[in-house]
């Protein structure tokens, strides 16, 4: 039985110039040369094209074909970096290289394509050629990372539709793709989400970090406070009036909601915060120059051969730099996986502390104790609820903070 004939176009060498080719409905594209990373590329690309569409796009559309997918990310790239979305506190937040990373394969495969022709097929062969691309490289990407980046891309056609650059079919086009669903293929991980971590491991680590990042973990484990939170809170942040201090961080997740964040902090972690209190209200607590500081004071005192009058008129004239005002999400993390490896228990980080104190929470009150002392924002949440949802947190810092 003869063997059936591909359907697919097949990447070829052109030996009389040594370029890459592929002969498509009986026209030849050339591609660059022969084995090179952009034919390759290049080559995907046509195929892609051609397999979901079953023909080539012209290269160089008409005018009444609208702007290219290029044009329209260029045009979406250009509202975020002047409209200012996407920062916090003059700082990029990730949710831009989240959509720099989403857009890229949406770029290179689909790039000169029309954006009113990109529809739910393109939008298949898309998602195959992120997943196929990572195979490839040895770093499987997880099937929620997957669904998240199409959704940026269904994201951008949106905001397209409403700047008039392509019609609204192409959106709700694109909003007819499902999502992976488990299962659905073996070449995505599953993500094993963030999990609580028990307090034996916890203790464990904090003889092994510094003051100050031991007195974060500890605040954390005891209000639910997130990372982003704990490593910016300063005096001024934290309302002492009363027997439960209530901490309103100035800056938290949710604040371009125009959303209020209330932290409880109970008896326990009222001493935990007590020896971070500075005289200035607006010094952070919880600061890693200090910490530096402190580190280079003791190694100076420590010296067998004190310091020469000219290494302390250097010191004095050019102080050294040390470490930032803050710690970052990044050096407060790190900080615990060095002390994790030190103390010999398995590997966690500080968003689990969260997690933990709403199981242990919700363990005790209940499901909506655990919603209202983290603070999560929920669309059924009514202003009906707002005094019970406070006191209900109040009463749970009072007892177990």
């Amino acid at each position: 039985m003869p063997r059936p004939k591909s359907l697919t176009p097949k990447y070829r060498r052109h030996k009389p110039t040594g370029q890459a080719v592929v002969r498509i409905d009986g026209r030849d594209y050339y591609l660059g040369e022969h084995g090179s990373p952009e034919s390759r590329e290049r080559y995907a690309v046509l195929i892609a094209d051609y397999l979901t569409v079953g023909r080539i796009p012209d290269p160089d559309p008409e005018p009444e074909k609208g702007a290219t997918v290029d044009a329209v990310i260029a045009a979406y790239w250009q509202h975020i970096e002047q409209n200012g979305r996407y920062t916090k506190n003059g700082e990029p937040t990730s949710e831009r290289s989240w959509i720099r990373d989403s857009l890229k394969p949406l770029s290179d495969l689909f790039g000169e394509t029309p954006a009113g022709e990109f529809g739910p097929k393109r939008m298949h062969a898309l998602r195959e050629w992120v997943i196929e691309a990572s195979v490839k490289k040895g770093r499987m990407l997880a099937r929620s990372t997957i669904n998240s980046r199409m959704r940026r891309v269904v994201m951008l056609f949106r905001w397209a539709v409403g700047m008039e650059l392509v019609p609204s079919s192409v959106w709700h086009g694109l909003q007819a793709v499902p999502g992976l669903r488990k299962g659905e293929t073996n070449r995505v991980k599953e993500s094993k989400g963030v999990r609580a971590v028990p307090w034996t491991d916890v203790a464990a680590v904090l003889e092994h970090l510094s003051p100050e990042v031991a007195g974060m973990v500890e605040l954390q484990w005891l209000t639910g406070m997130r990372p982003g939170e704990v490593r910016t809170i300063r005096g001024r942040d934290i309302d002492r009036s009363d027997k439960v201090w209530v901490c309103r961080p100035e800056n938290h997740k949710n604040e371009h909601h125009e959303l209020d964040c209330e932290r409880m902090i109970g008896p326990r972690a009222q001493q935990v915060l007590a020896k971070f209190l500075k005289a200035d209200p607006d010094a952070y607590l919880f600061s890693p120059r200090e910490v530096e500081q402190n580190r280079m004071l003791a190694r100076r005192e420590a010296r067998v051969h004190k310091l020469w009058p000219s290494h302390e008129r250097r010191y004095r004239d050019d102080p050294p730099s040390y470490a930032g005002e803050i710690y970052t999400t990044h050096s407060y993390r790190q900080a615990i996986h060095r002390a994790c490896r030190a103390a010999k228990v398995p590997q966690w980080s500080p968003n689990q502390l969260r997690h933990s104190r709403a199981t242990e929470v919700r363990k005790v009150y209940g499901l909506e104790a655990a919603q209202v002392t983290l603070g999560h924002a929920t669309a059924d949440v009514t202003q009906v609820y707002a005094e019970r949802d406070r006191e209900l947190a109040r009463r749970v810092a009072l007892e177990t903070g």
